[in-house]
């Protein structure tokens, strides 16, 4: 009896022994030089690795410094911290002001204009405009004369008489900036002939101190070098006309300036895109007649186009658009 105990002593002993040694094996691992430096820290992260193991827990982190793996030290991790991209704030949705609605209600009578932008107050126009609009809208061709008409007329139904600046490029080729009154006045301009650099800054200027500006884009596929120099001016504003809009569903902003329109489908035209403008007419994404307020003065442009449109029903409709900004421009609306 006594040698058996002896031998299951000696049995229990070596069991002991060889636990201890796989232990050992596991923490270690395979043999591999470790410069001195790195010795207690590599012992030290082979042994964690193991009671995770033993507990369950989960895989040790880990970096690599060429071909050896050891753990990643706090300094290193704080230093990826640091590494990494922060994302910008994105700013919350801009909607029209309420004190641009209409009296037609507060929804629009299309599907929605998402992205219209904010403006805080429609202010008062520093001093009544003069009574003579100033009037630079002359051409003969791609629909200008029928355009021109219909301009015409609302001006005159708004009580406003007009003086014409004439465009003389061999003897006069800045006429916006030689003819420009001092007083606060309405100047029509389309997008029918190349304004300047200089006209420009004009136009930017009269409209910041308290003048007016309506712009009508009319561009077909064989004028289209005629849009740059138009875009001059709308960049003043931060605004610009493209040829990008497709036909379709149209959707109307319940505003002042809308009042009695009652679009449903537009034909494909021009698009009007900008910053800080009212968005009144659009088709999916793209706008078909914007207003803005800059600084002291106001702002309107409109796909003239739609103005000559073959179908009788769009052309009424935004004659009636075009009558409704005039007033608002001159402050009557």
């Amino acid at each position: 009896m006594f040698k058996l105990r002896r031998f299951t002593g000696a049995r229990a002993l070596l069991s002991t022994v060889l636990t201890l040694l796989a232990v050992g094996m596991v923490a270690t691992g395979p043999a591999m030089a470790v410069d001195p430096p790195q010795a207690d820290e590599t012992a030290r992260s082979a042994a964690e690795l193991t009671i995770r193991a033993q507990a369950g827990g989960a895989t040790a982190e880990k970096t690599y410094a060429g071909e050896r793996p050891r753990r990643a030290s706090r300094a290193e991790r704080d230093h990826f911290s640091d590494k990494k991209h922060t994302k910008l704030a994105v700013p919350p949705p801009l909607n029209q002001p309420a004190s641009f609605v209409g009296d037609g209600g507060t929804s629009p009578t299309g599907s929605g204009l998402p992205g219209t932008a904010e403006m805080p107050t429609i202010p008062q126009l520093s001093a009544q405009l003069a009574s003579t609009a100033l009037w630079d809208l002359e051409a003969e061709d791609d629909h200008w004369p029928e355009i021109g008409a219909i301009v015409r007329k609302v001006i005159n139904d708004a009580g406003l008489a007009q003086r014409q600046i004439r465009y003389r490029p061999d003897r006069e080729p800045e006429p916006l900036v030689s003819r420009m009154p001092t007083a606060q006045s309405l100047l029509i301009i389309g997008s029918h002939r190349e304004f300047t650099d200089a006209e420009a800054r004009a136009v930017g200027d009269h409209v910041r101190t308290g003048g007016a500006l309506l712009a009508i884009a009319n561009i077909s596929g064989s004028h289209q070098r005629r849009l740059p120099a138009f875009n001059r001016i709308l960049a003043e504003f931060g605004l610009a006309a493209r040829m990008t809009r497709p036909g379709g569903d149209a959707q109307v902003a319940d505003a002042v300036l809308t009042r009695l329109v009652r679009l449903q489908r537009l034909p494909a035209g021009l698009s009007i895109w900008g910053f800080n403008d009212w968005e009144l007419v659009k088709v999916g994404d793209e706008t078909v007649a914007s207003a803005q307020v800059s600084q002291s003065g106001r702002v309107f442009v409109l796909d003239g186009g739609m103005l000559v449109a073959d179908e009788r029903r769009v052309a009424g409709e935004f004659k009636q658009l075009l009558g409704n900004a005039v007033l608002w421009l001159i402050g009557k609306e």
